[in-house]
């Protein structure tokens, strides 16, 4: 949708495309996010994963860019702030599909 605005000089407003590369890696002057991002929360639950009693981190998220943008920088973070912990897994999977329900 961003890449949509920008090409047609519209502005674009969000509060819940959270990923961190719409105003990072593929930041546009058309887009505005007036909140946080996946790294803000990221980071935020790595420092507490960090500072709690857990050995062990299975993470799974959607397979898409939320998912990949929330995940990759939870595990860079936390291997900075505690190395000790172990990454079990980093599972990725596929997002529902919608249907319709009869009536």
């Amino acid at each position: 949708m961003s890449t949509v605005a920008e090409q047609n000089n519209a502005v674009m407003f969000t509060y819940g495309m959270d990923a961190a590369s719409l105003t990072g890696q593929k930041c546009s002057k058309n887009f505005f996010r007036p909140g946080t991002n996946t790294d803000m929360h990221s980071f935020a639950l790595a420092a507490y994963i960090a500072k709690s009693k857990y050995k062990k981190v299975y993470c799974i998220g959607q397979d898409y860019s939320f998912g990949w943008e929330s995940i990759k920088p939870f595990i860079s973070r936390l291997k900075k702030l505690n190395p000790s912990i172990e990454i079990v897994a980093e599972v990725y999977h596929p997002s529902a599909r919608r249907t319709t329900v009869p009536m």
